[in-house]
């Protein structure tokens, strides 16, 4: 009996939580990354012993859209529901809702690539697609990889912005205030191609542990190197800190190709959309070595005001005694 959603609960944990004192975008991809996996593992799908054998799931695309920042030791409901399967691909939604209360913490539509073992594109077990059918004939209302809106317009772009703050504990580790946005669409499109020269670029080279069990760079460690340059933007004055430096509220990543190990990444910033401050939406587009043909391209949705909770340290109370 496939059920309407494949769940599993989640705790957020200390280790995963940043100068916020809450936990951000990349943890997130990350957790529905693990739901995935947990989800292959699932006898009704079919899909252990191929995976055994050597086929596996690649990402094409992911949106995650962030409801509410969240600090350390909450619990969550994760869970999963299949929206659509091809020959060879297949589109997964994950929702992550906070435990105690139902609210909704992150959303993300996800659009992966079934390969075999050669590398090459393979056709999904007609057991997988038989899950899918169950689970669409389950939510009716919801059939196929229909554009995720609140409001009802698959286009709904208007800029990310807080909603409220609730709890007044600034400084908090265990608990910070508990930051909710305004929802964004999960419908996105690839940002256009990057504007020559660029607002902003940086370079760095792959180091071995950015590398996941395929060899290669891991989906959710592009937004890294993504977030990663904005910051490196707003130090060096070209973008405004206050939005550059503040909450990631929607991130959308497209990817062509891989990295490897070693490999020489040049991350290109632009602002989208008119002014950075108005619209709060930034494109990162990552290339290899002299090729101009971007591996990754990302749509950064941010909101400003994040507030930094770290407690100060020794020297900036006067310096080491």
């Amino acid at each position: 009996m496939i059920p309407p959603w494949f769940e599993l609960p989640l705790t957020t944990r200390g280790t995963e939580i940043d100068p916020t004192a809450t936990v951000g975008m990349r943890v997130f991809l990350r957790y529905c990354e693990h739901l995935r996996w947990t989800l292959m593992r699932d006898e009704a799908l079919g899909l252990a012993s191929l995976v055994e054998a050597g086929h596996f799931f690649v990402v094409r695309s992911q949106t995650l859209e962030l409801r509410q920042r969240v600090g350390q030791g909450t619990p969550l409901s994760a869970r999963t529901r299949l929206e659509s399967a091809g020959r060879s691909t297949s589109s997964v939604l994950h929702e992550l809702r906070d435990a105690t209360d139902g609210s909704l913490v992150a959303r993300a539509r996800v659009l992966g690539v079934w390969l075999g073992p050669d590398r090459q594109l393979a056709r999904l077990p007609e057991v997988y697609k038989s899950a899918v059918r169950a689970q669409i004939a389950q939510h009716p209302d919801l059939a196929g990889p229909a554009p995720l809106s609140a409001h009802g317009d698959p286009r709904d772009d208007r800029p990310a912005a807080i909603a409220r703050v609730q709890g007044d504990r600034l400084s908090s580790f265990f608990t910070p205030p508990r930051v909710a946005f305004h929802p964004l669409s999960l419908a996105v499109d690839a940002p256009p191609a990057p504007p020559s020269p660029p607002v902003f670029s940086h370079e760095l080279v792959v180091p071995p542990r950015d590398l996941d069990v395929f060899s290669h760079v891991n989906a959710a460690t592009w937004l890294a190197y993504a977030d990663d340059a904005r910051h490196l933007a707003a130090e060096a004055g070209v973008l405004d800190p206050a939005v550059a430096r503040g909450y990631c509220v929607r991130a959308a990543l497209f990817y062509a190709r891989e990295a490897a190990c070693h490999d020489r990444l040049r991350v290109s910033l632009a602002e989208l959309d008119g002014p950075l401050a108005t619209h709060h939406a930034l494109g990162a587009w990552i290339t290899r070595g002299d090729d101009p043909q971007p591996l990754c391209a990302l749509r950064l949705d941010l909101a400003p005001g994040a507030r930094t909770v770290t407690a100060p340290t020794l020297e900036r109370q006067g310096g080491l005694p």
